[in-house]
């Protein structure tokens, strides 16, 4: 792969979590499951990046881990309900 395309996984993993981060925050746990497998897909992909490249991924790992504390928060209020 070419720097330039692997810029572009790490641009679109990045939007996507942008998107993910706003249906979470509004409540849309519909649009979730519809992101999920496209990020998954993403995420592989990135994984099989070699180890140099994996610099440029610290502002989307950051991220992911917010993402997922926003994501284990809907699940808890789900569970209280």
């Amino acid at each position: 792969m070419t720097d330039e395309t692997h810029q572009k996984l790490i641009d679109a993993l990045d939007n996507l979590l942008d998107c993910e981060r706003e249906a979470l925050l509004g409540g849309q746990l519909d649009q979730i499951g519809k992101l999920m497998s496209t990020k998954e897909d993403l995420i592989d992909k990135i994984n099989a990046l070699q180890p140099d490249e994996r610099p440029a991924l610290e502002r989307v790992h950051q991220k992911v881990t917010r993402n997922q504390a926003l994501l284990n928060s809907a699940l808890d209020g789900i569970r209280a309900v």
